[in-house]
């Protein structure tokens, strides 16, 4: 297939990103996606404290990602929102400090715990905390996320890569990833905050979607940022202003599967 230019072909390539949803953006296609832990939670009060967790532990190999989430979700019980309000997730802190996934450390992740917590008992719910950043971001993703992971990292200086900083310019896929469980409602995302419209998020630039981009030409940036990440957007939205993201899920398993078209 020779590589499409995004002015040029918009149709045929509008015609190519629908048919490539149609394919792949289903259950069937899930697999191992961390999204089945969000997916899991009926209750929206579990589901964004699991979709939290999940989301800022998907990297590295998907079933290390698997392993460390499930571990995690056990200590925290069939109510992961209860057991943060109540605290008793503090009676298993040894079993927690001993848990590390890669480049996370079992305090890092006990500490992200403590922080829940205390937002659920400050503010109800990870949601109303997180809709208040989002009013005082007026409505901007980005320092959005910024004062959110502000107030989580608070007491801890050292988070490595775990919880990155927007401020860096760095594309944040994990962070974004949470927002479009979140905020997107169909049989890949659960969604939940009606807050923030599908039309605010940025796509979660992995490794898969930016071979995607730069094969569809809707970037040419080589480095993985958050321009690059506004400008594959940007393209997005030439082929659905209202829900640029929902092409995320197919176009990644599409690149997945080595660009197949038959």
């Amino acid at each position: 297939m020779k590589e499409l230019n995004l002015f040029s072909d918009k149709i045929q390539l509008k015609d190519l990103l629908e048919d490539i949803y149609r394919r792949y953006h289903s259950r069937d296609c899930i697999g191992d996606d961390p999204v089945v832990f969000p997916q899991s939670y009926e209750n929206i009060l579990d589901r964004e404290v699991v979709a939290l967790i999940a989301a800022l532990m998907a990297y590295g190999r998907v079933s290390q990602i698997r392993m460390k989430v499930q571990k995690i979700l056990k200590i925290l019980g069939s109510f992961p929102y209860e057991t943060l309000l109540s605290g008793n997730f503090k009676n298993k802190k040894n079993e927690i400090l001993a848990l590390k996934h890669r480049f996370t450390s079992g305090y890092q992740l006990f500490h992200l715990l403590q922080r829940l917590s205390d937002i659920i008992r400050e503010h109800d719910s990870v949601g109303n905390f997180f809709e208040r950043c989002w009013k005082e971001a007026s409505f901007e993703v980005v320092y959005a996320i910024y004062l959110f992971r502000k107030h989580i990292s608070c007491g801890l200086d050292n988070w490595g890569m775990f919880l990155p900083d927007p401020r860096k310019g760095g594309a944040c896929k994990r962070w974004l990833l949470f927002l479009r469980w979140m905020v997107r409602r169909d049989e890949i995302d659960p969604g939940g905050w009606d807050f923030i419209k599908p039309s605010n998020l940025l796509i979660p630039l992995d490794v898969h979607m930016h071979r995607v981009a730069l094969k569809l030409g809707f970037t040419v940036r080589k480095s993985s940022s958050m321009k690059t990440v506004f400008e594959i957007t940007k393209a997005l939205k030439c082929f659905d202003s209202h829900d640029p993201v929902r092409y995320d899920f197919s176009l990644t398993r599409w690149s997945m599967d080595n660009f197949r078209l038959d």
